[in-house]
């Protein structure tokens, strides 16, 4: 059991899961989220903590 291909394939399967989840978070709305976007995220990186 020391093929390196099942390791490889098992992280390759993760990448693609990754690169597939991310644009859905993105479409997805939750309730009591609010997205910043536009100006409103560049005053609130701005804001010190």
């Amino acid at each position: 059991m020391n093929n390196p291909n099942i390791p490889a394939l098992a992280v390759s399967g993760s990448s693609a899961l990754l690169a597939i989840n991310a644009p859905m978070l993105k479409r997805t709305k939750l309730a009591g989220i609010r997205r910043l976007g536009g100006a409103a995220a560049t005053v609130a990186a701005q804001v010190p903590a």
